[in-house]
This record gives C-alpha cells, structure tokens and sequence, in this order.
C-alpha cells in the first residue's frame, strides 16, 4: 500500500514535469513565431540614440520648441501611444520613449534601473536633443518616474500629466530564477491575463495588437527583467508630491484593477496646482480604451497652460 502511494506521487510529479516542458516548448515556439512575424515592424516610426552610453529608442512626430515627453508603462512601450502620439502632434513636437529594459531600448543588465537614475537619464535625452524644458506625461510606472523627474529636476518640467500612476505603492523585490521569468511570467498566458485586467471593455482586445507587445517583451532576458525588479524599489514620495509647483492634469479609469482611482483622489489632494478627470467605465489605460477623449483633454490642458 505504501508503495502504491509513493508510486502514485512519483507518477503526478513526472506528469507535472511534463506538462512544465511542454508548456515551455510551445512558449519558446511562441516567442520565435512572435518575433519572425513582427521583427519588421517593432523599429517602424523611431529611431535609436545614446544617452550616457545607454541605447534609448524614440518615437517623435509634429514640431515645436517646447515638447512633449510620453513615458510608458511596466512593460509597454512607446507603441502603446500610437492612437495619440500623431493627434497630439499637431499642435506641438510629441516624444515617446522607450524606457531601458523595455521594447527597442538597451536591457543590459549593468544599467541602474532604479527610478531616481531613469529619471535622471530621461532628463539628459531631452537635454541632449536640445530641450531644457518640456511637458511631461508618465502612464503607470512612467507616471512615478514622471513623478521623479518633476520633483528632482523641476526647472525643466513645464506642465506633468498623471495617467493612472504609480508613486504610492509598495514595491516589494521577488527573486525569480531567470528562466522562471522568460518562461512563466513573460509567457503569452501570463501576459495577456495582465493586459485583460487592464481593460475594462474587453471588446477592445486584438489579438494582432497583443501580438505585437507580446513580441516587445519576448526580447526581454530574464537576468534583466530580474535587475530591473531589483532596482525598482519604491522611494516614499508622498512629501515631495505634496511640493510639485507644476500645473498637473490627472486622468484615470474609474474601474482600473491596477492602480485604484482613490489614488488620483490622493494625487489630487496632495498636488495643489491640479485638476483630475475620471474616465467612467475604463480601466488602466484610458489611451487606448478612449482614446479620442484622451487626446482631447491632454491637448486641451496643453493649451491652457502655454498661453
């Protein structure tokens, strides 16, 4: 009997060993199919640059003295703005940037990670593309590095806008074996769970769209992606937001399961030289499930502020 017992064991345990092969055969064949289909079409409409010997990938439409910068998300890029980067270009120049570790951007382990030096790093480009001030939209991650940047490089920040942004939550490191995350967490299950919580109208979900950003980070090592957790613990910014000077525009998705809409509220108190709008029935990315609206209230403020 107790054989019997230990053979059963033995028998789920090389049944699950299995299954865990197999799944990451078919997501290493996702991932070739995923870059073989899109390989020619991830770079289309940017171009590279270096920054303090980081290779950075940008994206820039329409013209004017005073730019405005889009910063991404946790694992995005700067193609999650293609419905708003050509709209808010008309009426000035639009940079959207891939952040390092991400997409097109350089993913070397070596590079810090931390929010304070991407900060520092995205404040450098624009100084090095000839800008030393500009307007600034950070959506999610990109909006607490956003946030980094309006607090530690003030001088250079004209206007901020918040879009369903990080800067409240604790940050807790997870060590992961690499090939964990390559394997699971970067899988194409794992990755369109998280992409289906962000949305509220599902109806938006393309699979060709999806494919694409799915193809993004299957360019993305597992050692880096590791650093990048690493270095990303969060700093307590709840006095210095309270301290941002700079007009601030707050958009949000009323249902985002992500990062909840009482912390625009939050935002909003602590931020006196702001104004917030509540997208009803969106989640985390506004951008995308509305992206007319967006497009006019981004523009909108943008215009109120540079009269």
């Amino acid at each position: 009997m107790k054989l019997n017992f230990i053979e059963g064991i033995l028998l789920i345990l090389i049944v699950l060993l299995i299954g865990v092969i197999v799944f990451i055969l078919i997501e290493k064949n996702t991932k070739k199919k995923a870059l073989r289909d899109f390989a020619s079409t991830l770079k289309v409409g940017g171009r590279t640059i270096y920054v303090d010997g980081i290779r950075l990938f940008i994206r820039e439409a329409g013209e004017g003295s005073v730019p405005l910068l889009m910063i991404h998300g946790f694992l995005e890029s700067s193609d999650n703005f293609q419905l708003n980067i050509n709209e808010l270009s008309m009426e000035r120049k639009v940079i959207a940037v891939d952040l390092p570790g991400f997409a097109n951007s350089d993913k070397d382990v070596k590079i810090d990670y931390s929010r304070e030096h991407l900060a520092l790093l995205l404040n450098r480009m624009m100084n090095q593309l000839g800008y030393d001030n500009y307007d600034l939209l950070g959506h999610s991650l990109g909006g607490e590095i956003a946030l980094h940047i309006a607090i530690e490089h003030p001088s250079s920040v004209d206007s901020l806008i918040l879009v369903d942004a990080a800067g409240y939550q604790s940050n807790q490191h997870k060590s992961l074996p690499p090939w964990l995350v390559e394997n699971i967490f970067l899988s194409y299950p794992m990755q369109k769970y998280l992409l289906q919580l962000s949305l509220y109208n599902k109806e938006i979900w393309n699979k060709d769209i999806f494919m694409k950003a799915y193809a993004y980070n299957a360019k993305i090592p597992g050692v880096s992606f590791m650093k990048f957790s690493h270095d990303n613990r969060n700093t307590d910014l709840t006095d210095s937001i309270k301290e941002i000077k700079a007009p601030v525009l707050i958009l949000w998705g009323a249902e985002d399961r992500l990062i909840p809409v009482s912390d625009a509220e939050r935002f909003h108190l602590d931020i006196s030289n702001s104004e917030i709008e509540i997208f009803a029935h969106c989640g985390h990315l506004p951008f995308v499930e509305y992206p007319d609206r967006f497009n006019k209230s981004v523009a909108e403020f943008l215009r109120k502020e540079t009269r």
